[in-house]
């Protein structure tokens, strides 16, 4: 079913107040749903379910407008049900309301959101179940899979997980998004996160709110084997918890397990709380901290407590001592302003060129320094201070950050020692000359004319070199 530039409005059903579908692949195109209503159950605008058969259904939203609809129970804008798939590209869902998903309610099913606006909807049902103001995932343990990329998720209200809610094994991946100015009554004013893997990648999490903890993201774990937190190139400015600690990320594990948090280039900053404004963490975690700034808190940077252990810390900057570690750098990064999402490097900052090799390029996607990056979300105004050439086809290049063995990961561009499978090239660039004087393996060697490479390595009283 196709349905294109139309109209639906004002209708009103006990279930999918303008639309429900069953076990059936539904198209929307540049059209608009609105003022609809599901009275007795879900899906004010639209419900979709696959009547229990993996894949029979799917829906697909694109250049079209979901607003102003409401249902009783969950999902005001949308209601994806059991193995249907949900996708929805360059639309906007806006002034939607329900008990729980105010925008949307996925429900064991995988979602793709992208280029897409979610703004001022309501999860309406009181604290704690009024979860996710603009979306709420529920996976209930069987493993879905939701995306985010390329989309804006702001001004939605919910009693957990102001942005979104997403809970019980739902994958959650997102990247260059902005959260912004969502407000929970309880816990997580962006996004509050339990018992599910999340990944979060060149976005920015502002001006949210929580009265509990999370002003911009409440992170719960539940799951027996532990579960993985990844945050990489991401800002997370002026967050305020009203009530309690973690305005700008509080982590609270409660299962059995130990959960990884790794955050890499991240950059806090204006962030309040009770007690801590930055970072919190209560719970059995490992945690690792790369080439992060922590700063200008209401509250400490930085707290952990009640079983955190500090895996991997290098080059990061907390501003007020509260993280004493030999790797973390006390005093003022010296940030510009919040503008666009990010908070840029004020010339002479401690940040420029501090940073470890993790990541290629920042959340604005500016290549970084090679060997020694700016330490937080972004590079300073004119990128990287220095640029290695590449080779066609070269799969791993030689930057010599750390010195001139072949065996350090370091030294190397993707942060690995080369495989057989590698096509290595060696640039004049490279910080350090490369010295092979041990086996080194790889499928091909390129050396760029004027650099150099010393080959001396004597096994068994032959000269050995496998390339």
């Amino acid at each position: 079913t196709h349905i294109s530039n139309s109209m639906i409005s004002g209708n009103t059903a006990n279930r999918g107040g303008a639309i429900f579908q069953n076990g059936c692949i539904l198209t929307i195109s540049s059209s608009t749903v609105t003022n609809n209503e599901a009275t007795g159950s879900r899906g004010g605008g639209i419900e979709s379910r696959a009547a229990a058969v993996p894949g029979s259904a799917s829906v697909l939203i694109q250049n079209s407008t979901i607003s102003l609809n409401s249902a009783s129970t969950t999902g005001g804008g949308v209601f994806n049900d059991d193995n249907s798939t949900l996708t929805i590209v360059s639309s906007s869902f806006s002034g939607n309301t329900a008990d729980k998903g105010g925008g949307i309610y996925n429900y064991r099913g995988d979602l793709t959101l992208s280029n897409s606006i979610i703004t001022n909807n309501q999860a309406t049902d009181v604290f704690p179940n009024g979860t996710g103001g603009g979306i709420c995932n529920e996976g209930d343990g069987v493993g879905i899979s939701v995306l985010i990329k390329n989309s804006s998720i702001s001004g939605n209200t919910a009693s957990l997980g102001g942005g979104i809610s997403n809970s019980n094994s739902s994958f959650l991946t997102i990247s260059s998004s902005s959260i912004s100015g969502n407000i929970s009554s309880g816990q997580g004013g962006g996004l509050f996160n339990t018992g599910s893997d999340l990944i979060i990648q060149a976005s920015s999490f502002t001006a949210n709110q929580s009265t509990n903890e999370g002003g911009g993201i409440r992170i719960t774990g539940l799951l027996a084997g532990g579960q993985n937190v990844l945050i990489q190139n991401t800002t997370i400015s002026g967050n305020t918890c009203t009530n309690s600690f973690g305005g700008g990320i509080y982590h609270r594990n409660v299962g059995a397990g130990v959960n990884n948090i790794t955050l890499q280039h991240v950059t806090f900053s204006n962030n309040s709380g009770l007690g801590t404004g930055g970072f919190r963490n209560t719970g059995s975690a490992s945690i690792t901290l790369q080439n992060t700034i922590i700063a200008n808190s209401t509250g400490a940077d930085f707290q952990n407590s009640g079983g955190g252990t500090l895996t991997l810390v290098t080059a990061s900057i907390v501003e007020d001592g509260s993280l004493v570690h030999a790797n973390v750098i006390t005093g003022n990064p010296m940030l510009n302003a919040l503008s666009g999402g990010v908070h840029t490097l004020q010339a002479g900052s401690p940040a420029i060129d501090s940073g470890y090799p993790v990541i290629s390029t920042d959340q604005l996607g500016v290549l970084r320094g090679v060997c020694f990056p700016d330490i937080g979300a972004v590079e300073r105004a004119g990128g990287a201070s220095l640029v290695f050439s590449t080779s066609a086809g070269a799969t791993n290049t030689w930057i010599g950050c750390t010195n001139s063995d072949w065996n350090t990961a370091s030294n190397w561009s993707n942060l690995t020692v080369p495989t057989a499978s590698d096509v290595v090239y060696v640039p004049i660039e490279a910080a350090n000359q490369l010295i092979i004087d041990e086996e080194a393996t790889c499928a091909k060697m390129i050396v760029q004319i004027g650099a150099k490479c010393l080959v001396d390595y004597n096994a068994g009283g032959k000269l050995l070199v496998k390339f």
